[in-house]
């Protein structure tokens, strides 16, 4: 059996979406805990583990959620001015 390095971008991505994965997990389970819809959490936790602004589509593909619903979550952030434009 031999081994090899990955490189620095492949590792960056395996720890990027790790932590990506566990944010959108741990808010959902929050979410459903405060008796929210657990897609809130979803999408709260994607939005603070990426740097950059998302669109909703892009929110919807990656989460595979409606974008109906991301639509609503989003408007109900914008109400508690946790998320802008």
């Amino acid at each position: 059996m031999s081994y090899e390095l990955v490189s620095r971008a492949e590792a960056s991505a395996a720890v990027v979406g790790a932590y990506e994965e566990g944010l959108v997990a741990i808010f959902a389970d929050l979410s459903e805990l405060f008796g929210n819809p657990r897609s809130y959490g979803q999408i709260y936790g994607l939005l603070l583990a990426h740097e950059e602004s998302m669109k909703m589509e892009e929110i919807a593909r990656q989460l595979n959620i409606r974008q109906s619903s991301i639509s609503q979550g989003l408007r109900q952030f914008e109400a508690f001015g946790t998320v802008v434009k």
